[in-house]
């Protein structure tokens, strides 16, 4: 079943992300997210970028510290998507977020 979050159709990606976000708990969803960052594919990053995007949302630690790995990575447009997301996912002086930087 993870195969399809790394097909070569993005279709077919995105329609596999949808089902494994509602299928799997929350820390295996950003494991997977963050190990597919890492891909050859493009479109397989961006793809994993934009849940990790819609993760956000809730603000948890383990999705804040995985923008802030993303802070790193050698894709620019993941690099910039982790800069502008960051500050509307944290508060002002965050300890955690500082000693990761």
């Amino acid at each position: 079943a993870t195969s399809l979050l790394t097909d070569t159709e993005e279709s077919v990606r995105r329609a596999g992300w949808e089902a494994f976000i509602e299928l799997a708990q929350r820390p295996q969803v950003l494991a997977s997210v963050c190990g597919l960052l890492a891909d050859g594919d493009p479109g397989v990053r961006r793809s994993a970028m934009e849940v990790l995007v819609r993760e956000s949302h809730s603000g948890g630690e383990a999705v804040v510290m995985a923008l802030v790995a993303c802070l790193e990575h050698p894709d620019t447009e993941i690099r910039s998507t982790a800069t502008q997301i960051l500050p509307d996912v944290t508060q002002r002086g965050d300890r955690k977020v500082i000693v990761a930087l």
